[in-house]
């Protein structure tokens, strides 16, 4: 059975919202994220005199703000698809961020894994990572989503609060059709 248009795109919005946010449960943190930062900074030379600079002494280069389980307290996803009209949703659940040995962190959201690049108070989602999740809509109907990064952004000043935003491309395949998405999230967050 040939799904319509406006029936694939219906379920488009909610597979790709929960896609993007509903990661509830993934939270495998790496707890320890000032212990390797062993790189000789500190050994006797009259640094535990001077705490009054304390803040800014390279705390994994600037990674540890980030580290942890962040919970949307509100946000939309706006997808822009040619053609078609469809509605904001909101975003909900968590986003886990753990250091990495490939990148400075790395961001799981729901079974996508991207790699972000630390810059003060901002990270920065790598260019052109890509994600390929595959399921089925609530009629059964299987379909093939690939998300490409285009610009997303997750800043925090305090290490509590955060905003996420930013710009990807969804690509939907189902029912022998396929449907290209410009879609722009924005969001704030608070670690757990």
């Amino acid at each position: 059975m040939q799904l319509s248009l406006t029936h694939i795109c219906k379920y488009f919005v909610i597979a790709f919202s929960s896609t993007l946010v509903s990661c509830s449960g993934n939270s495998t943190t790496t707890a320890g994220t000032g212990t390797g930062t062993g790189t000789g900074t500190g050994t006797g030379t009259g640094t535990g005199g001077s705490s009054s600079a304390g803040g800014s002494t390279s705390t994994s280069s600037g990674t540890a703000s980030f580290v942890g389980v962040w919970q949307f307290t509100s946000g939309t996803s706006t997808p822009v698809c040619p053609g078609l009209t469809i509605s904001p949703s909101t975003l909900s659940g968590n986003i886990t961020i753990t250091t990495g040995s490939t990148a400075p962190l790395i961001a799981v959201i729901q079974t996508c894994t991207y790699k972000f690049d630390v810059s003060g108070t901002a990270a920065n989602a790598q260019a052109a990572q890509s994600c390929t999740t595959n399921g089925s809509f609530s009629d059964g109907t299987p379909y093939s989503e690939v998300d490409t990064v285009t610009v997303l952004t997750f800043t925090t000043t305090d290490g509590k609060n955060a905003h996420l935003s930013g710009t990807y491309n969804a690509v939907v395949s189902a029912a022998g059709s396929s449907y290209t998405c410009t879609v722009s999230v924005t969001g704030d967050l608070q670690k757990q």
